[in-house]
């Protein structure tokens, strides 16, 4: 019997055909009995192809985009859902995605355990067994690959696997299950090219902040779909359960494991910053708005500048960033690009821009570099904890519930930076005592506090942008007084 040819009726649609049940006869009856027997045969053994995907998940199953990501809390049906899509491809019954027979797709998991604990699980309960040719596993007993009667066959590797593993394989289709380290992801993306595949990653964001950056974030990739499952969103989950899994939660756990958002760190700086409320689609900033302007400068590193704009209402919007390398003329001329026409009210640098570079000549620095370019900037204020406090105002939300500062989805290394932006000292025992920062994510979120220590506002249009009078270039020099 093949699979595609089953009608996948229930027993209770039957009856809601019939006339009232007391008045079949005998023989109508002893009929009917034996239609619920094969029924409920049939659904024990291809209960596949009843599965009903709940609401919040069905434009899921529905995407035709080629990466699909699903940021699900625990309980969430994230990883039934993405196996019982697998399975449903690999058997050529899917209605949405009508990949040809046989295919070949992957699943990807964090460990063999997980293999041995959860996978073999679903696929006791959902793998139709009178459509399976033969099964292969490794030699420690967990299941390596699936062949199906109709040539389609299945992959499971495990992340614990060394990247060479997950290279050189080609298919149709891969789903990973829970955050894959970025290379095997590439792997398996590289493996999808020749048949133009496609891939879903469903997960609890706890680690794996790549994820997040170059996928939810990335809101430039017009084949990426994203959605976050909450817990509270699934019908099967009672209050009383619930309950009982909120209590052993840790505080900085439950963004993850009850709303499928990505997890709060320990000691972040700015944990007023969440994604889900800060984030807005790209759209283009209106001419009138007031622009503002920072540089986090590094000699020996990539320069990381920052654009701000500030509406008629005072809302601030994160809309452009920068991350770039070379001369100073070489950034001022990408700096000057990204700009084009746009007048910029203000521009602030950290201090260390207006130190002379080490070795080099004592009359000159990288500010006065820079205003020969036509790029005028002032020394930011280095009021450090005033910065900060004005950030965090302006990321809190008003009585609307809305905050006061957003940012572009564009400004992906932006918007990473400042969901892993944290204090270098941090315990439990002394939270927020330390006044030194992780280096690794700082410099966006410095340009973003130099910019709000100093109250941008909106001013009207026709203002031309202001110039520091000490940073005027001298007409024969061109260097500044």
């Amino acid at each position: 019997m093949y699979i595609e040819k089953i009608n996948p009726v229930r027993f209770e649609d039957v009856l809601k055909t019939l006339p009232d049940i007391n008045k079949l006869s005998k023989f109508q009856l002893t009929n009917l009995l034996e239609v619920k027997r094969n029924l409920e045969k049939q659904y024990k053994e291809f209960e596949i192809l009843y599965h009903v995907a709940q609401e919040y998940q069905t434009p899921f199953f529905e995407s035709q985009k080629k990466i699909r990501l699903v940021l699900g809390s625990n309980q969430s049906g994230k990883t039934l859902s993405g196996f019982v899509q697998a399975q449903k491809i690999a058997l050529g019954i899917d209605p949405y995605h009508k990949i040809k027979i046989p295919n070949r797709g992957r699943i990807g998991t964090t460990s063999f355990k997980l293999i041995s604990d959860d996978l073999e699980m679903h696929f006791e309960r959902w793998t139709p067994k009178h459509e399976i040719k033969h099964i292969k596993r490794y030699t420690t007993g967990e299941i390596k690959q699936i062949k199906f009667k109709n040539d389609s066959v299945i992959d499971i590797l495990s992340y614990q696997q060394d990247t060479e593993m997950w290279e050189g394989w080609q298919g149709h289709w891969a789903f990973l299950n829970e955050p894959p380290p970025r290379e095997k992801y590439i792997a398996t993306l590289r493996g999808l090219i020749r048949n133009n595949g496609i891939i879903w990653l469903m997960l609890t964001p706890l680690s794996e902040p790549w994820i997040w950056r170059d996928l939810y974030s990335n809101s430039n990739n017009p084949d990426v779909e994203c959605w976050i499952w909450e817990y509270d969103k699934n019908k099967y989950n009672t209050e009383e359960a619930r309950q009982t899994f909120i209590t052993n939660l840790k505080e900085d756990e439950k963004e993850a494991r009850l709303y499928g958002r990505q997890q709060q760190l320990y000691g972040l700086v700015y944990k007023e910053y969440k994604p889900q409320v800060h984030l807005v689609n790209d759209f283009e900033i209106p001419k009138e708005w007031t622009r503002f302007f920072a540089m986090d400068y590094h000699p020996r590193a990539d320069i990381v500048c920052l654009w701000l704009a500030v509406d008629p209402n005072g809302k601030f919007y994160v809309y452009d960033e920068l991350l770039a390398n070379g001369t100073i003329k070489d950034i001022a001329d990408r700096i000057k690009a990204k700009e084009g026409t746009d007048i910029i009210r203000q521009r602030f640098v950290d201090w260390i821009s207006s130190t002379p570079e080490r070795g080099g000549d004592e009359v000159s620095n990288p500010t006065r570099e820079f205003a020969r370019y036509q790029i005028f900037m002032r020394n930011a204020v280095k009021e450090f904890s005033t910065g900060i406090d004005s950030v965090r105002q302006a990321l809190a939300l008003d009585r609307t519930g809305q905050p006061g500062l957003s940012t572009l989805r564009k400004c992906t290394e932006f918007n990473s930076a400042m969901a892993y932006y944290t204090w270098k000292e941090y315990t439990d025992n002394n939270l927020g005592q330390s006044q030194r920062v992780n280096k690794q994510f700082s410099h966006f979120p410095d340009c973003l506090r130099y910019i709000l220590v100093m109250k941008p506002r909106h001013i009207l249009a026709s203002v031309e942008a202001y110039i520091p009078q000490e940073f005027k270039a001298n007409s024969i020099t061109g260097y500044g007084h």
